[in-house]
């Protein structure tokens, strides 16, 4: 059986320890994506680890207008070069008695 994680509301407390709400932390990731389609640019987000308390980190690449091949060029070969597509986060300590 398939164990998943516990789900956190946009109101509860961020769980990277922030004391934000989620929503206001990273609920969304709209704070990091925003600057780059205000210009028009393309961007991709490929995996990289994870923080401390086991939520994924990504990459963001950017690229020029339209060039979307490029930024998928190298989103390809960083996935090859590492090993961060294959990880998951460690699975989270069993519940004291």
């Amino acid at each position: 059986m398939a164990k998943t994680a516990a789900r956190v509301g946009r109101n509860d407390p961020c769980p990277c320890g922030s004391g934000k709400k989620y929503k206001k932390c990273h609920g969304t990731a709209a704070h990091f994506t925003r600057p780059v389609n205000y210009l028009g640019l393309c961007g991709l987000a490929v995996p990289n680890g994870f923080t401390a308390g086991g939520l994924p980190t990504s990459l963001q690449i950017v690229g020029h207008a339209g060039d979307e091949a490029m930024a998928l060029r190298i989103g390809h070969a960083y996935a090859e070069a590492t090993d961060w597509k294959s990880r998951r986060p460690p699975e989270p300590a069993a519940p004291r008695a």
